[in-house]
């Protein structure tokens, strides 16, 4: 017998598969100015160093 919670996730699957893929995550902050260089990835390093800088005690 099959579990009725099998049943809930064979749904959210073919819900899922009908949607297509997800779209991959944006680059963080907005361009504002077309203009405006690209980011580098230096810039992708820096702001995980930071992040994890403001999650330390001093």
């Amino acid at each position: 017998m099959a579990n009725p919670r099998d049943n809930e996730v064979q749904k959210l699957l073919k819900k899922l598969a009908k949607a297509g893929p997800q779209k991959p995550p944006a680059e963080f902050g907005k361009t504002y100015d077309k203009t405006a260089p690209k980011r580098a990835e230096e810039d992708h390093e820096n702001q995980a160093f930071f992040k994890e800088m403001k999650r330390r005690e001093f």
